[in-house]
């Protein structure tokens, strides 16, 4: 196999944090990109596993984008390039204690292994620090007042790891009523 020529191993989708590239032809909002995301993995297309073994080693993987980069980065609002970058530098959680109700991403998305891709320690049960931070689904607003510690949506979590920047003043913060700052009550 031509990973096996470039000194690789296919890595298990849920090993995507401690790989050095994720091949994959088009992004997508899933969870191996938000692993990749989180601990700086390069996100190449399959043109560089191909282009890389004619040449008989690795080349610049920044070559070899998947093809809807530019789409995918426009309707994020993010630069794949800094992200990455950033997220090498240290991870945007780094220190953080971070729980997830159980809701969240309707229970599809493991939340824990992107936090510690982040950075960050999964926390298994509700916070008693008030350091920590929380986030629910819409669904789950009503757990705001049952949290000790800093309660956001689950959209933080994603905004965070896509631009790698913990923006806690943000639009995401909720109050005990499970209202977004600066927002409005969202209706059930």
């Amino acid at each position: 196999l031509v990973h096996h020529q470039l000194g690789g191993t296919r890595a298990d989708d849920k090993d995507v944090a401690s790989a050095t590239v994720l091949v994959m032809d088009e992004l997508k909002r899933t969870e191996k990109v938000f692993l990749a995301l989180a601990a700086g993995v390069h996100i190449v297309s399959s043109e560089w596993l191909a282009a890389s073994a004619k040449a008989g080693g690795q080349l610049p993987k920044e070559d070899y984008p998947p093809g809807n980069l530019v789409k995918f980065q426009r309707a994020q609002g993010v630069d794949l390039a800094t992200s990455l970058a950033e997220a090498r530098r240290g991870g945007v959680l780094a220190g953080r204690e971070v729980f997830c109700h159980k809701s969240c991403w309707g229970g599809k998305l493991d939340w824990r292994a992107i936090v510690r891709a982040a950075g960050g320690t999964p926390l298994e049960k509700m916070p008693r620090s008030a350091g920590a931070l929380v986030f629910v689904s819409e669904a789950d607003r009503a757990q705001v007042a049952a949290a000790r510690g800093q309660v956001y949506s689950q959209d933080l979590l994603v905004d965070a790891i896509m631009h790698q920047r913990l923006d806690l003043g943000s639009k995401f913060a909720l109050d005990a009523g499970g209202v977004a700052s600066g927002g409005r009550r969202s209706r059930r």
